[in-house]
């Protein structure tokens, strides 16, 4: 890969790699195994996931050959811990105080996984094979990995591979857009070599076994997205000429980049740097006060990244609602449910998905008025064909035809209804 004789390298000596890959672990008539069963009941899911932040890991609910679920707040098993998640805080208060104001009748498919660690863990050895690394990065002093996944009741799945290298030397940048776009080095994990795709494939194949059981379906990937968080480095001081030549490789992930395709405003603030690519983020924060509040930020982002991949991949199951005409076509077996304060199965999954839809326009889980303008510009690059903002809409437009037809039906139902689209439309995470 050439990127010109002109383009500056920056001297980078330690960086934090990521890769998000989002991938569905169930169709939507699976039948979990009994002890994953939570999985596809939302009350059951509120009660083992959200309500107690324990009490999944005390259940001891382990997938063979990978590790045992716990909530994302609950404690891993590394005790490299900087505190716990105010992005997932935050959801999870959102989430109780929903189903508190709907009197337990709102009950979503939450954007709230729980997790499985899967490397490093006490029982398990893992070295990266030094050898197979781009050129650069074969010098590295150090050459961590660790990996885990994030279980969503909606049946997907975000498995995440993160890599930290440290070099007393320098990284190059090819080197480091090879490794991610190229995912050829292997890994040794308990005596077994494997390439990070297959390495990927045999923990989604693992996970879709444990959950489902025999005969499970191929995974299916969606999305991989990348996180490149440059810890230490020198020439890249944010307005520096070339400033966007060296970063406009690292952005956009291709082998060939355009430079109209990898254009963003600059989102310095104080010194730091933060620019959103459509597969990729980099981030360099040398006015970060501690490594604590480095890691915070890695964190948020993954964690955005990961949301915005789920909800891309589920903008696509609102294109294909047609809830409204089966409301129509089966008006009187749907009024009996809704009599009786029960959603429909055909409706329940429209509101889950409008809620997903607005987490993603929602800055209130962000803390720092700097980084929620960081996170809008983020969302205006990463939605460029702005799918999941027509996704909300056209959800929002079907909910509102469903509550007038219900209460010119019946005027009970009709409120309720009513009721229930007003809490979705104003309770957002603040």
């Amino acid at each position: 890969m050439n990127y010109g004789e002109n383009v500056p390298v920056p001297e980078i000596r330690q960086v934090h790699l990521s890769l998000i890959r989002t991938f569905c672990f169930c169709q939507k008539n699976s039948k979990f195994r009994n002890e994953f069963g939570f999985l596809g009941d939302n009350s059951r899911y509120f009660e083992m996931v959200l309500e107690d932040n324990e009490r999944l890991a005390k259940k001891k609910i382990g997938v063979p050959g990978l590790g045992k679920l716990r909530s994302v707040l609950g404690r891993p098993e590394s005790e490299n811990v900087v505190n716990a998640d105010g992005f997932f805080h935050t959801l999870q208060k959102f989430y109780l105080e929903l189903w508190g104001k709907s009197g337990g009748k709102l009950g979503l498919t939450p954007h709230y996984p729980c997790a499985l660690d899967i490397l490093p863990s006490t029982d398990r050895e893992y070295e990266i094979v030094a050898s197979t690394l781009p050129e650069s990065l074969q010098e590295a002093d150090s050459a961590l990995m660790s990996s885990s996944m994030r279980i969503y009741p909606a049946g997907i799945a975000s498995l995440r591979l993160g890599f930290f290298f440290s070099t007393e030397r320098k990284f190059e940048v090819r080197d480091i857009i090879s490794f991610l776009w190229n995912k050829r080095t292997v890994i040794k994990v308990d005596n077994e070599e494997l390439s990070i795709d297959s390495f990927s494939r045999k923990c989604a194949d693992k996970a879709i076994a444990g959950f489902i059981g025999e005969s499970p379906p191929r995974p299916d990937w969606r999305d991989t997205y990348s996180a490149i968080d440059i810890v230490d480095a020198s020439g890249l001081v944010p307005f520096e000429q070339g400033y966007n030549e060296i970063f406009l490789p690292l952005l956009n992930l291709d082998e060939n980049p355009e430079e109209e395709e990898g254009g963003v405003d600059n989102l310095s603030n104080r010194g730091d740097v933060l620019l959103p690519g459509r597969k990729s983020v980099v981030s360099y924060l040398p006015s970060a006060r501690s490594d604590c509040d480095r890691r915070k930020v890695r964190r948020w982002l993954r964690s955005l990244i990961e949301l915005f991949s789920i909800q891309k991949f589920l903008a696509g199951s609102i294109e294909a609602a047609t809830v409204y005409e089966k409301f129509r076509l089966n008006k009187q077996n749907w009024m009996g449910e809704l009599k009786r304060g029960i959603l429909p199965y055909d409706i329940r999954p429209l509101f889950s998905l409008a809620l997903y839809t607005q987490l993603h326009r929602n800055s209130g889980m962000i803390e720092k008025k700097a980084w929620r303008i960081r996170y809008q510009k983020m969302l205006e690059k990463l939605d460029q064909n702005e799918e999941i903002q027509e996704a909300n809409s056209k959800a929002v437009a079907e909910l509102e035809k469903i509550k007038s037809e219900t209460g010119r039906s019946e005027e009970k139902a009709g409120k309720w209804v009513s009721q229930l689209v007003e809490i979705l439309a104003k309770f957002k995470p603040t």
